[in-house]
């Protein structure tokens, strides 16, 4: 992924930061104002869009909500498909994202 130096791009660098000290909750909020205030300035199909909706489907995963983790990890592909020369190591990983929670959520958990 590549930084980008915008209100959106930096509260999802600060969602990342909080994810990994372990305060997910302050992460969730942070990717949830960066997508909100993303898709008021830019088209849904914009790169930073699709990197958010990613990090919030990790969230959701985490926190146990497979049917929202998969949602967004679909949206996140469509988009980065788009992308796909800026996205050849990030792909595969989205994808083995998807089969996992498919796993998950045909085992019922």
């Amino acid at each position: 992924m590549r930084i980008t130096y915008t209100i959106p791009g930096h509260l999802n660098n600060l969602g990342v930061v909080y994810e990994e000290l372990g305060n997910i909750k302050e992460a969730e909020e942070r990717y949830d104002r960066a997508l909100s205030i993303q898709m008021k300035l830019s088209a849904e199909t914009h790169y930073l869009t699709g990197v958010i909706y990613s990090n919030l489907a990790l969230i959701y995963k985490q926190t146990g909500r497979y049917k929202e983790a998969l949602c967004g990890f679909k949206k996140s592909l469509n988009i980065l498909n788009l992308y796909p020369t800026s996205n050849s190591h990030v792909l595969p990983i989205l994808n083995r994202e998807m089969q996992e929670l498919s796993e998950i959520m045909g085992r019922g958990n």
